[in-house]
């Protein structure tokens, strides 16, 4: 079976629901953490369980053994790192009663990742890799009926917009969560909105391109497009238990269900009843009649016994009530089947566009302190993230062994782990951190191994003597290798897409130092003396004094560099320390500026132009309370929660030294014995570094503090500000503000604090300037006020917040507070950017080169002469044959199965980032890599588990008396034989409502008459004309040509079709053309025939031709007022759709205008176009009203038969947009200009409409224009100011000064509040 057909039968082993009952899915689940007050075995095999009653090897087992009793049970399991350690360690029987029960569809793998991840301080390329991981794991064992299609995030703490478009991307239909903010929650239980659609991305969608991710199995030129990001997605109501007083988990400790009625602890009515009130509760608030409810917790299920036996009672005698009258059904279900079962209801949902951050369960439980907390656990993530992607490229680049394949899994088995949403967000007990934290060292000597295989291979042959080594302790400026070694290899490995040049920083002893390269060409260095708080981090355990610092150029795509160090003795200049009265440090693109005294930041110079800026470190004290209540929360581990809404600073002075040479020039600041900093300004780079060093935070005083970096601009960004979504798109956002509910402020610094996994962004639109900072790792940040951002780097506090790990965040390392050390990266400039670049373009590609760093390997040379390793070693490499478009990186590639690759690439641009660099890219795969040739391509899902053609997504939806001219024409013959069709009408009556008014109505009394009338003639069947402008071939009966204004013009039209091709899908050659498929036998479409038989129908009204081209496609083709309308009906048989057991029968119409491009009648083609196009879009409304026992002359003496709701027209180019009821006694108005500029002569002019003197029913009193939202006064709005290439500025638009005489620019939109007095108005209806 296909997929599809997997699908379906899964489908199909849902329960059947009841139509007009309640149905309540019972989704019996289990949440395994993977880690969080206990380690990952810990967990899975149940030790300390004094900690947390939990082991998982028992939930997994008892729930095999209590589905296998009874067929109609379901249960779901999610995560696939619990999954495996038990597959693993399982014989074949049991391995085989899984598959069956898979396949059955009463076990339901949903989610599919490694572990259920966090989706604020991930990032999109490690969340992709672990749900790529989990996913080819289940697809080996389960095939394609273990393939998820629905996420399961019911436990993060937020939730981002990226997520939500990876789960599209993967191909799934839906994502269920529990955790969204409590305000939010409230405005969606009143309107019924806790389900959705979420769109997923601005960029990618049925027709977009920028920011598309393509997964390629490689075994042909290619283009890089875009893939629908939408799916459903369902809140839950901030929980995933079960109602209250139905867990019936050992961990609970519930009342179970007594079903013996000669006990006297019965209790089956009370159950039932209790259990159904909360059903009718929670189905109040939904649009459908489905109810889904969460059956388990936190590790339940440990003996699932007690869970299924209380289940199959309560649905038993739940659904025996409907003979007492209930309408309540209760079922066993699954996401999936509650997911079909709600598509099935075919309604329309409210449209999500931004995300779910930040979250909060109360009015001071902000979950906004996880964003930051463990901060030193974060960046070692992100760096097994980063040598992942070098470990995988080179190993698929070298044709690394098989036998290392084991070591590959052990770096992706924990750095999947680390995506857990009690991981990477460091909110797990400090032991498990610990333990996460080893496993992440032992994968990277796993897959160090690797790395040193490939590098050995590729250089040597696999014969080298060298060694090659990662420098994991070089963060505290330590490294083994170059510390003791006189002469050491240096290999720096680029897995960027595009050659890149990277300064190297090599931590040494004193002493004097060369690097050259392959052929002898000795490297400018420098050597810089390492900031005097190094000396001081606890456990550092080096001699080292000083960095090599050196620019190593055009390191190749995918490939590397290598360079050989040697100690010397021979004296060199290569830094100088300036006395402690400079100023400044910069390079011929920018400097910093330093107060004199303070020896802080001031400002910056950018290509001359000196701008305000300052930077400085300051702390919120944490928030010390009992947890009793929520004014009681304190800031804890992933709670933030500052006492009061400034922060302090830490001293408003700094002791500095100045370096500057040749590659770099450096401040190092000191601003106390736990903070300091260096900021670097390299030669060739035009961004500036500030690399921080902040701890043991000192808490002797009794209080916790928050540590923030906070920089200064004079830019006015109207408390406006953009972060990215997991390192991807960026999200814009507003202070004390939020798109979907009318936010309520109750934490001004928390509640304004989001995810910064890459970078956040300040933008000054009048003065044309932008400023971003980009970080090494997730952190939480905001810009609280005009021209500020700030980014919390460490955190210590003193209390738990009570959010259940039990533990104060007060982090140690080596018997003392813990020391963190990182950096950020600073971009200003005008926003147009330079060099051809957009600012915006440049910080995407900075981004990209710090989340893929060049990796820097040493090698110890002391025993390989320089002119022996230049002998016997390839020093140089690269991997692509030719450099990728700039757009364009390889996201992943890996190897995968056989002799097959995985790659992955991305365009890493949104739409209008950048002018040239945000347009489609293309790449020859073909032609792409070095070391090996291609034989096949085909193309899958994100996940790399499924082909792209085989996946299927559910579709979600998001107006007197004198007789008047009329014509009745013929109902076309084939319209009698519509399936289903149930009708006695055999003809249509035309007719003109002439004039309608503007915004009114005219009505009509039509009836039926024995008086004989003349409505048509039937033309003989060789007429070849109709409207005197439509010609017919003589004999075919098909259109031949059009004649306008005189003029013929050759036109054609038919109707053809592609034959399917039929196959038996057992080859890739022989794949059948089916629902998903389109695939032709040949190229060729063939006619479906060319001769129509034709009537021809003329009359007062209209003049049609009714064409029979086959018993199952007909068309209409009328002419009306030199229009051509065609009303085509086909029968869709490829998709093999039906309706009342037949093949579906389609019916549209198409209008076609033909003519000058000048136009006619003062009126151009584009100005009539937009006329018709505006008619078809706001198309008048018909009513009807029974008037049977209304004679006519009683009809019009006791109705108005015609209103109108404007005193005067509005001129021909402005329309009405909006006019809608608004706030009391008030009205929201738009004005539209229709047409653009030179569409027409006459009418591409401005227009004026004078307000007071427009609507008919009320007069005006007052009248104020707001932006186009209605949500803001004009004159209160400000905006970003835009430069062009050409120097041209944008502006905010103001308000005119010509209320009530408006005038409006071509394709100009107006928006005014008016306030209106009624005039008494009798209106009567019918």
């Amino acid at each position: 079976m296909n997929y599809t057909e997997v699908l379906i039968s899964l489908l199909q082993a849902c329960h059947a629901t009841e139509p007009g009952y309640i149905n309540i899915h019972i989704i019996p689940h289990s949440h395994d953490d993977v880690g969080w007050l206990k380690t990952v075995d810990q967990y899975y095999y149940g030790f300390k369980q004094n900690v947390q009653l939990a082991k998982v090897k028992d939930i997994i087992d008892t729930a095999l053994d209590e589905l296998e009793k009874n067929s109609d049970r379901r249960f779901i399991y999610v995560e696939t790192a619990f999954l495996w350690k038990w597959w693993l360690e399982n014989d074949e029987d049991r391995r085989q009663l899984m598959r069956d029960l898979i396949n059955s569809g009463q076990l339901e793998i949903i989610g599919g990742a490694w572990s259920m991840n966090d989706e604020a301080a991930t990032n999109y390329q490690s969340i992709i890799d672990q749900f790529t991981f989990a996913l080819r794991q289940l697809n080996d064992s389960f095939g394609a009926c273990g393939r998820p299609h629905v996420g399961w995030q019911i436990d993060p703490f937020g939730h981002s917009r990226e997520m939500a478009s990876i789960f599209a991307q993967l191909g799934y239909d839906g994502v269920f969560f529990a955790r969204s903010d409590y305000q939010d929650r409230q405005r969606r239980y009143q309107t019924k909105d806790t389900e959705m659609i979420w769109q997923g991305s601005a960029n990618l969608g049925m027709e977009s391109i920028q920011q598309a991710i393509i997964a390629y199995l490689l075994l042909t030129e290619m283009c890089v497009t875009g893939t629908s990001s939408r799916l459903f997605a369902a809140t839950f109501n901030n929980s995933y238990f079960p109602p209250e007083g139905f867990c019936f988990d050992s961990n609970c400790g519930g009342i179970p269900i007594n079903d013996d009625p000669q006990s006297p602890l019965y209790n089956v009515d009370a159950k039932v009843t209790e259990f159904i009130a909360y059903i009718e509760e929670q189905a109040s608030y939904m649009k459908t009649d489905h109810v889904l409810v969460t059956m388990g917790g936190d590790f339940h299920y440990q003996e699932a016994a007690s869970w299924f036996v209380n289940l199959d009672k309560l649905i038993k005698y739940v659904n025996e009530w409907q003979t007492e009258g209930s309408k309540l059904h209760a079922l066993y279900s699954t996401p999936s089947c509650y997911l079909k079962a709600v598509n099935d209801a075919n309604i329309k949902w409210e449209l999500k566009e931004d995300d779910f951050f930040p979250y909060a369960g109360d009015a001071h439980e902000y979950w906004t302190g996880y964003f930051t907390s463990r901060a030193t656990s974060k960046y070692y993530e992100r760096q097994g993230n980063n040598f992942l992607q070098v470990c995988k490229q080179l190993y698929a680049l070298a044709d690394v062994e098989d036998t290392y394949y084991e070591d590959l899994e052990k770096l992706q088995d924990i750095m999947g782990i680390y995506q857990h949403h009690d991981a990477i967000t460091g909110t797990e007990k400090q032991n498990v951190c610990d333990d996460y934290n080893l496993m992440l060292y032992d994968g990277f000597q796993h897959c160090g191994k690797i790395v040193d295989r490939a590098l050995n291979k590729i250089s040597a042959g696999g014969d080298s003597t060298l060694s090659f080594s990662s420098c994991l302790l070089s963060n505290i400026s330590q490294c083994d290798i170059s510390e003791s070694s006189s002469n050491f290899v240096v290999t720096v490995y680029n897995p960027l897409s595009q050659a890149t040049s990277y300064y190297v920083r090599i931590p040494v002893q004193d002493g004097t130092y060369s690097v050259t390269d392959a052929n002898g060409n000795e490297q400018i260095i420098q050597l810089v003396p390492l900031p005097d708080a190094i000396y001081n981090v606890p456990g550092r355990d080096s001699n080292a004094t000083q960095e090599i610092v050196f620019q190593a150029t055009d390191v190749p795509a995918l490939g590397y560099y290598s360079y050989y160090v040697s100690s010397t003795k021979q004296e060199r200049s290569y830094s100088n320390i300036i006395s402690e009265n400079a100023t400044y440090i910069g390079n011929n693109y920018l400097q910093v500026i330093l107060h004199e005294t303070q020896g802080t930041v001031k400002s910056v110079i950018i290509n001359g132009t000196e701008l305000p800026l300052s930077q400085n470190f300051y702390y919120y004290e944490g928030w010390a309370g009992t947890n009793a209540g929520p004014d009681k929360r304190s800031s804890g581990a992933y709670i933030f929660r500052p006492v009061g809404s400034e922060a302090t600073t830490v001293t408003g002075t700094a002791t500095v030294k100045i370096y500057k040479g040749d590659v770099v020039e450096e401040v190092h600041q000191t601003f106390s014995d736990w903070i300091s900093q260096v900021i670097r300004i390299y030669k060739t780079e035009k961004h500036i570094e500030f690399e921080w060093l902040v701890g043991p935070i000192p808490t002797e005083d009794g209080v916790g503090k928050e540590i923030i970096s906070r920089f200064n601009t004079n830019l006015v960004n109207n408390e406006t500000f953009y972060t990215d979504s997991n390192g991807r798109e960026m999200i814009q956002r507003r202070v004390n503000y939020r798109p979907t509910w009318d936010y309520v402020v109750e934490e001004p610094v928390s509640g304004n604090y989001y995810p910064i996994t890459s970078k956040i962004v300040i933008k000054d639109e009048n003065k044309g300037l932008e400023m971003a900072v980009l970080n090494d790792r997730a952190q939480g940040g905001s810009s609280l006020r005009n021209g500020e951002v700030e980014l919390m780097i460490h955190r210590r506090l003193l209390y738990d917040d009570g959010m259940g790990v039990a533990e104060p965040l007060r982090e140690q390392a080596f018997g003392k507070g813990l020391v963190v050390r990182g950096k950020h990266w600073l971009l200003m400039g005008n926003i147009t950017g330079g060099d051809g670049w957009s600012l915006a373009s440049q910080e995407r590609f900075l981004a990209q080169k710090k989340l893929l760093s060049p990796w820097v390997l040493l090698s110890n040379a002391d025993n390989v002469a320089f002119t022996e390793w230049t002998n016997s070693h390839e020093t140089q490499f690269s991997g692509l044959r030719q450099e990728l478009p700039q757009n364009i990186k390889i996201l992943t590639l890996e190897p995968w199965k056989d002799n097959s690759l995985l790659l992955r690439l991305e365009h890493i641009l949104e739409n209008e980032e950048d002018t040239n660099l945000s347009q489609p890219a293309t790449v020859n795969l073909e032609a792409l890599f070095t070391p090996f040739s291609i034989s096949s391509i085909r193309e899958t899902t994100l996940g790399g588990n499924q082909w792209l053609e085989d996946n299927t997504r559910l579709i979600w939806v998001d107006e007197e008396g004198n007789e008047q001219i009329i014509q009745l024409v013929p109902i076309p013959d084939a319209i009698y034989k519509v399936p289903g069709r149930d009708s006695n009408a055999t003809q249509e009556i035309l007719f003109q409502a002439t004039d309608v008014p503007a915004l009114g109505y005219h009505s009509y009394y039509v009836s039926s008459t024995r008086q004989e009338r003349s409505y048509l003639n039937t033309v003989s069947e060789n007429a070849t004309s109709i409207g005197n402008n439509v010609i017919l071939h003589e004999t075919q009966g098909t259109v031949k040509s059009v004649i306008n204004n005189g003029t013929e013009l050759p036109l054609s039209q038919n109707f053809y079709y592609y034959e399917g091709w039929a196959g038996t899908n057992a080859r890739t050659d022989d794949r059948s053309s089916g629902a998903y498929i389109f695939r032709s036998i040949g190229s060729e479409a063939t006619m479906v025939s060319g001769i129509a038989t034709v009537k021809i129908y003329k009359g007062d009204l209209v003049e049609e031709v009714h064409q029979t081209l086959s018993d199952w496609i007909s068309q209409v083709i009328r002419v009306h007022r030199r229009l051509l309308c065609d009303d085509g009906m086909g029968v869709a048989e490829a998709l093999q759709e039906e309706a009342f057991s037949r093949g579906l029968v389609a019916r549209g119409k198409h209008w076609l205008l033909v003519g000058n491009i000048t136009g006619s009648d003062g009126c151009s083609p584009s100005c009539q176009e937009c006329k018709l196009a505006e008619k078809k879009l706001l198309s008048p409304c018909v009513l009807l009203s029974n008037a049977g026992n209304t004679p006519f002359t009683e009809w019009i003496n006791s109705h108005e038969t015609q209103f109108s709701g404007l005193r005067q027209e509005l001129p021909q180019n402005v329309k009405i947009l909006t006019l809608e009821p608004w706030k009391d006694t008030s009205l929201l108005l738009r004005l539209e200009h229709m047409l653009e500029k030179e569409e027409d002569t006459n009418l591409s002019q401005p227009a004026t409409i004078n307000l007071e003197a427009l609507f008919a029913p009320f007069s005006i009193s007052s009248i104020r224009e707001t932006i186009l939202g209605g949500n803001q006064w004009l004159e209160d709005n400000t905006r970003l100011i835009w430069v062009d290439e050409e120097g041209t500025a944008s502006t905010t638009r103001q308000s005119k000064e010509d209320i009530p005489n408006v005038t409006l620019e071509p394709i100009e939109i107006r928006t005014f509040v008016i306030e209106i007095d009624r005039q008494k108005t009798h209106y009567t209806q019918l």
